[in-house]
């Protein structure tokens, strides 16, 4: 919970929101409770002077020099482009769209692809990519069965491509056989609308 606090912030949220979908309260003596303490770098640069630390303030000079990067201002630009002109979200939420979209998301997935294509060059099938891991087993052609090394190897290849990334191993706490929340109310709202556009006919007839 707490890793998604910087996540929350750089994407244009707030300490407050994090608070609220966390079903969190601030301490009492609301936001001053935090003059002095570490807690203050994710408040507003407004209540910090100039000097002091700031987690919003760093993110968005950070989010600001990444859009000017190479690797990324083309995309950052098209996507910029296409904001404006379809003037779904106002301006001020624009770097927000794009530091989720154009950084975040585009850089997981860069080096996502990079882990794929190296455990399927030593064997490993991948069954999915879910959000910034993915899900894979060994196949019968596997030349690694070691797991550890397996993704040591994957992470040379992505230091060689320019990301220094570090593999953990994630257990599936046993529930990689049950149906996602969100395909089973897909598939619940679909019989709903069966049912509906069902009982419609036998009206009509």
């Amino acid at each position: 919970m707490a890793k998604r606090l910087p996540n929350v912030v750089g994407n244009g949220g707030s300490y407050e929101t994090w608070l609220r979908n966390n079903g969190l309260r601030a301490p009492s003596g609301g936001l001053a409770a935090f003059e002095g303490k570490k807690c203050k770098a994710f408040l507003s640069p407004k209540q910090c002077r100039p000097g002091e630390r700031n987690m919003t303030r760093e993110l968005h000079a950070l989010r600001a020099a990444l859009f000017e990067h190479p690797h990324f201002r083309a995309t950052v630009e098209a996507e910029r482009g296409r904001l404006e002109r379809e003037k779904l979200k106002p301006r001020w939420q624009h770097d927000a769209s794009l530091w989720s979209t154009c950084v975040v998301q585009a850089s997981e997935n860069e080096v996502l692809c990079i882990i794929e294509r190296e455990l399927f060059r030593l064997g490993w099938d991948v069954w999915a990519l879910i959000f910034d891991g993915l899900m894979a087993a060994r196949s019968g052609s596997c030349t690694e069965p070691d797991i550890n090394k397996a993704l040591e190897a994957a992470e040379e290849a992505c230091k060689a491509r320019g990301w220094d990334v570090r593999l953990a191993l994630k257990p599936l706490h046993g529930l990689q056989g049950e149906t996602p929340k969100s395909i089973a109310n897909a598939r619940k709202a679909l019989d709903t609308w069966e049912t509906m556009k069902a009982a419609e006919a036998m009206d009509w007839d």
